[in-house]
């Protein structure tokens, strides 16, 4: 995709650039919404990116017109949710062996949920602690260490959210 690689001002994104890429064939709606969660941090120096993007999230929009994924944005914001709990929960279930892609992946998929501003506790504490235990890994990694699965010690940004699915239903 096109879209894959932002313009300087908005590198900040790239890795939610690099998710809407890598979900591109696999799971649309997840594309969709990584790329609707960009403009929304408009940046004037990147206005003919932004346009690319608008016109990639027009288009969608156009084509799945039918879908309420993509034109109620509480429904897709449902389905973004969902999907990074799902990544979460199977990060989580992976930390022994120091899975980090996933934990990577669900931290900005909790990101782009806070596009509305409207962040529920748990979905905070959970883009917390999935960016902590990426922090984690990749500092143990570095040093030769093995990384400590599960949080390292209570009441800091490792301890482990209190997740439940009816903790996310609207």
């Amino acid at each position: 995709m096109v879209l894959a690689t932002p313009p300087e001002p908005l590198k900040k994104f790239a890795r939610i650039c690099k998710i809407a890429q890598d979900y591109e064939n696999t799971d649309p709606v997840i594309t969709y919404y990584c790329n609707f969660a960009i403009p929304e941090y408009n940046c004037k120096e990147s206005r003919d990116f932004i346009t690319k993007l608008l016109d990639f999230l027009t288009a969608a929009k156009k084509t799945n017109s039918e879908d309420p994924l993509y034109t109620e944005e509480s429904v897709g914001l449902d389905y973004v949710q969902n999907k990074a709990l799902d990544l979460f929960t199977l990060a989580f279930k992976k930390d022994e062996s120091a899975t980090v892609n996933a934990f990577l992946v669900a931290g900005y998929l909790f990101e782009v949920l806070t596009l509305n501003g409207e962040t529920k506790e748990e979905i905070t504490n959970a883009r917390k602690y999935a960016k902590f235990k990426v922090v984690h890994i990749i500092d143990c990694k570095k040093r030769g260490k093995q990384p400590t699965a599960g949080p390292l010690k209570e009441g800091d940004a490792s301890s482990v959210p209190s997740i439940t699915m009816s903790s996310f239903l609207l």
